[in-house]
């Protein structure tokens, strides 16, 4: 990362709930056009952390106001994987955060960009709300197909007998709930027109069949469609200490969006000035988000003491008297190459039971892991 892009960190509010966002920002001059880059879920979030982080840095080099979240239950955002009308939270989330960074950046429409399952919650979100362009990377289309996919998974992992618990379904560590499922199965990006306002890309992977029902059904709405297979999916999937940075895929999204994307731009402190001015930013940043009664997420910035440093503070909130000197603190250093969350989201569960318990706790990246930028002569996502 460029010393000249910054991340600001906070949490959003949004029809679906209250998400965790980093807002990646070019060094100088920011465009009239947001991006909104939606994650997978499951292992396939946890894995491809860091190649979206290299993603969002590479929009923002462009000029590009970039936006990652994590969707209600999963992350640091609120709530879990057993919330009521969850696919709906999502859907209204990835929304909301689209509406919201058009709403600051100017211009109109945010793009969205998704990766796996983060297509589907995209694509579902542009058949309500307009949408600049649209990003397909290795596009889930069908939540049917999906569903199946991950049933297999839940198998082969033996993680939990589906016979014995057939109200949740579990694979690679991550849940989903039957209501959740039934939701997914009958959702289907061909089923619906979109609001697409610009251009698409797919992009598939170039070691198996390509999905071409997507990219057919949108030139069939009469949106400009590009299509290519790019290599580098199963590297950037692999265990999070192992995980290759899919170049060339980056390129090509960035190299797409800086074609079609807006020319208007403006200086990013303008932006700056004017988002710490109506208290948006700053205002998140400060005060955190509330969890539930009596709980708060902080997102520490980085100081000058911790300059390259992300970490979240989950405390016990409403006495209004909380000061480090005075608590005790549990830290939860990376697990190997996993970002902040911990494995299967494990810390962010633990650090908001230990809340419950009124016990604060602190989950950091170490420098050159997650969120954190790397120090001098350090490599990135090297955990030791």
């Amino acid at each position: 990362m460029s010393a000249a892009l910054a991340r600001e960190r906070f949490w959003l509010p949004t029809p679906g709930g209250s998400v965790a966002a980093c807002l990646h920002l070019p060094g100088a001059v920011v465009r009239h056009e947001g991006i909104v880059i939606c994650p997978s879920f499951g292992y396939e979030y946890t894995h491809a952390h860091r190649s979206l982080v290299h993603l969002a840095d590479g929009l923002a080099a462009a000029g590009f106001p970039a936006l990652r979240i994590d969707y209600p239950g999963t992350g640091d955002s609120e709530g879990d994987w057993s919330a009521p009308d969850l696919l709906e939270r999502w859907v209204s989330a990835v929304a909301g955060a689209g509406d919201w960074l058009a709403a600051l950046v100017g211009g109109g429409p945010p793009s969205l960009v998704g990766l796996r399952f983060g297509t589907l919650l995209g694509g579902l979100a542009a058949a309500r709300t307009d949408v600049r362009h649209l990003v397909c990377w290795h596009p889930v289309r069908s939540g049917r197909r999906w569903v199946r996919e991950h049933r297999v998974l839940q198998r082969v992992g033996n993680a939990t007998d589906s016979e014995a618990a057939p109200e949740i379904l579990e694979a690679g560590g991550f849940v989903l709930a039957k209501a959740t499922m039934d939701a997914l199965e009958a959702v289907d990006l061909v089923r619906s027109p979109l609001r697409l306002l610009g251009q698409a890309l797919v992009l598939d992977r170039d070691d198996m069949t390509q999905e071409e029902r997507l990219a057919e059904h949108l030139r069939a709405q009469g949106i400009p469609t590009r299509a290519a297979a790019v290599p580098g999916y199963v590297a950037m999937m692999a265990e999070p200490q192992y995980t290759v940075v899919p170049h060339e895929a980056v390129r090509t999204i960035v190299g797409f969006l800086d074609e079609v994307g807006s020319r208007e731009s403006r200086p990013v402190e303008e932006l700056r000035r004017e988002t710490l001015g109506l208290g948006r930013t700053a205002e998140w940043v400060e005060h955190g988000v509330r969890i539930e009664e009596g709980m708060e997420d902080v997102p520490m910035r980085p100081d000058a003491h911790t300059p390259t440093l992300a970490a979240v503070l989950t405390r016990p909130s409403g006495d209004g008297g909380w000061a480090p000197d005075d608590d005790t603190v549990v830290v939860f250093a990376n697990s190997g190459s996993v970002h902040h969350v911990g494995p299967n989201r494990l810390y962010v569960e633990l650090a908001r039971e230990l809340a419950r318990e009124a016990v604060s706790s602190l989950r950091i990246d170490l420098r050159n892991l997650g969120d954190s930028r790397a120090g001098p002569c350090l490599q990135e996502n090297h955990p030791y």
